[in-house]
C-alpha cells in the first residue's frame, strides 16, 4: 500500500457485503487496524474476518476472483479513515468489483 501524504493513516474500521449477480454470498470485516506509514510505499497484512451466507456460491465466486474474472461481482462497503485528529468514514453500495480492480490496477481476465 502506498501512502505519499504527510500524515499517517489509520484504517480503523472496514466492512463489505460481497454479491454475485445481486445475491449476497458473505460479508468481509476488518478484525484490527492498518496502519499506513507516511510517504512510504509498504506491505500490510489485512486482519479479516469471514462470514459467508452462501458458502458454495462464495467458493465459486472465490474461484472466478482468483482466475481474474470479477464479471457479476459486487460490493457495498465502509471504510473508516483517521488521520491526524480527523475521522471520515466512506461509503459505497452496489460497486462493481470489476471496476475497482481497474481503479487499483488489479489485474484482469484478457
Amino acid at each position: 500500500a502506498a501512502n505519499n501524504t504527510a500524515s499517517n493513516i489509520h484504517i480503523t474500521a472496514a466492512s463489505a457485503f460481497v454479491y454475485h449477480n445481486g445475491r449476497k454470498i458473505g460479508r468481509l470485516a476488518l478484525n484490527g487496524e492498518i496502519f499506513l506509514p507516511r510517504r512510504r510505499c509498504s506491505q500490510v497484512e489485512i486482519p479479516l474476518r469471514v462470514t459467508l451466507s452462501n458458502p458454495i456460491a462464495a467458493l465459486s465466486t472465490f474461484n472466478k476472483v482468483r482466475k481474474g474474472d470479477f464479471s457479476g461481482i459486487a460490493i457495498d462497503y465502509s471504510v473508516t479513515v483517521a488521520a491526524l485528529a480527523s475521522h471520515r468514514t466512506i461509503e459505497h453500495e452496489n460497486v462493481s468489483l470489476e471496476q475497482l480492480a481497474k481503479q487499483f490496477n488489479l489485474g484482469l481476465k484478457k
